[in-house]
């Protein structure tokens, strides 16, 4: 895998190499956190497993961070310490050193793969998105899950969470191949 960091506006592009030799890539846009200018995460996979890999010096060079099993797929951090990461068949892990140690979640029970997850800017609720069009949140960081409701859940799937606000967020969700739809909620 390569990450490739601009520090001039995106005029000249440096790549970096992440990880050794094998096959491991970034499959959906919620693969990559940067949480400042410096504080970047990112998680990979070669489809059978996952590597999560962290840079404190703006991309420049990665640590290697180990996940427990499972393939994931898309990583967030409200803080520096504080993190989730999600992906198949259920598969959540949480760390609350910055990915020094990750461990597993409580898995929702869905069984749904899991593209996207986010924390809405404080307010301490986590959520994920799912294949199965589904829309869960967490108050404790993963013990208990609750599935949100909303028009047209329950097919197509979930691709992406983002907050402008503790109660401001927005989600895309796409409930057939040939359809998309935004979206927005105002009270959380």
């Amino acid at each position: 895998a390569y990450v490739y960091y601009s520090d001039d506006l995106g005029a000249n592009w440096t790549a970096v190499a992440v990880g050794g030799t094998h096959a491991f890539g970034a499959t959906y846009g919620g693969s990559m956190y940067a949480i400042d200018m410096y504080h970047i995460w990112l998680v990979t996979t070669d489809g059978a497993t996952s590597e999560a890999w962290f840079s404190d010096d703006g991309g420049e060079t990665w640590t290697e961070q180990v996940p427990p099993a499972g393939i994931y797929q898309a990583i967030y951090f409200s803080d520096e310490d504080t993190g989730m990461m999600v992906g198949t068949a259920d598969s959540i892990a949480t760390t609350t050193d910055g990915g020094g140690t990750w461990a597993l979640a409580t898995a929702t029970g869905s069984g749904d793969d899991f593209y996207i997850v986010a924390e809405n800017m404080g307010g301490d609720l986590w959520w994920i998105g799912s294949d199965g069009g589904d829309l869960w949140f967490s108050s404790d960081h993963g013990v208990i899950w609750t599935q949100r409701a909303f028009p047209g859940d329950g097919a197509g799937a979930v691709y992406g969470i983002d907050w402008a606000t503790e109660t401001v967020g927005f989600m895309v969700h796409s409930p057939t191949a040939a359809t998309g739809r935004v979206y927005r909620t105002r009270n959380g």
